[in-house]
């Protein structure tokens, strides 16, 4: 549909009119010629402070508005636009659980953020790693890899460390990992190595909420060579409790573990262990998991594809 800046855009739900939250936003603001500069200084007028990332993120399609301040720019984004009451917030999903991703890229893939994002893009080729590449480290075969997480005493995310033995399929001199994080959770403070290996490059994407770095091993690894290694990532505080930390597997790996360090100040109601076939399917719950000594542990063999990890539910307040 065409439109100048003065014109009224139809309405989402209207014939031809656009279905999801994120194309029902991007019709509505091609339809009044504003960008994204301009729709946050009007938001920013009316003391919702949303940055123009965020609101880039929910054009797209890679997050949206779940916080009361997010709702409350969605009840302003219609005036603003001149669409009806709840024309966009009628068409938000239900509320995702927030936490973090390790070697998965936000839904739809890693080729699906290659297309969406020039800055990845350019990064990519940066790193000298192939376009839509559909895994990271494409050298290596994962014989183990072994998550801990640890929460604060708010819930929110601390550090976490990734401890990984592999074999080299070809010869390698290096790792890529990426880390996604949920909006609403700290983003990445720091980034730290073991022996056998250093920091390279490290490049960050606010507005898709990822940072890849690089970690360079000490010599050039031949093809059928074992390496183990750790690396660790810390984390600024959060504006909120986690609810979950996840792996996903492009690859076989032989051991899978993942473990959930909690504070004693905040204990979980119930955790639960889960895969995922894939990254648009149900999670399936394994079990339920019970702690020891504030650790929550789950492990899995064979792990042939999919994602794998821990969620877990906060006691109510009061």
């Amino acid at each position: 549909m065409s439109g100048t800046p003065d014109s009224a855009p139809e309405s989402p739900g209207g014939p031809g009119g656009a279905r999801t939250f994120a194309s029902a936003l991007d019709r509505a603001l091609k339809a009044r010629g504003l960008g994204m500069d301009r729709i946050q200084a009007r938001l920013a007028r009316r003391g919702l402070a949303v940055s123009v990332a965020t609101l880039s993120l929910w054009r797209r399609g890679l997050r949206q508005p779940e916080r009361v301040l997010s709702l409350r720019a969605v009840a302003a984004l219609e005036e603003e636009l001149g669409l009806p009451p709840a024309a966009l917030s009628s068409l938000l999903g239900p509320a995702l659980p927030r936490g973090r991703y390790v070697d998965r890229p936000p839904s739809g893939g890693f080729g699906e953020l290659y297309r969406r994002s020039a800055s990845l893009r350019q990064a990519l080729e940066d790193l000298q790693l192939p376009p839509l590449s559909h895994h990271l480290n494409p050298s290596l075969a994962f014989l183990s890899r072994h998550l801990l997480y640890e929460l604060d005493e708010r819930g929110a995310g601390h550090r976490l460390r990734e401890e990984v033995v592999a074999r080299a399929i070809t010869d390698v001199h290096r790792y890529f990992l990426i880390n996604h994080i949920d909006e609403g959770s700290g983003p990445v403070a720091a980034i730290r190595t073991g022996p056998g290996c250093r920091l390279g490059r490290v490049r960050r994407y606010s507005e898709l909420g990822s940072v890849i770095a690089e970690l360079e091993f000490d010599r050039v690894l031949r093809a059928g060579e074992d390496i183990s290694f750790h690396h660790e990532v810390s984390f600024a505080p959060g504006e909120h409790r986690d609810h979950r930390v996840a792996k996903f597997f492009p690859k076989p790996v032989g051991l899978f573990v993942c473990q959930v360090r909690f504070s004693p100040a905040s204990r979980p109601r119930q955790v639960f262990a889960y895969t995922q076939d894939s990254i648009d399917s149900e999670p399936l719950i394994l079990d339920e998991v019970r702690l020891h000594h504030d650790t929550a542990t789950m492990a899995l063999q064979d792990v042939r594809g999919g994602l794998g990890g821990l969620r877990w539910q906060w006691p109510e307040p009061g």
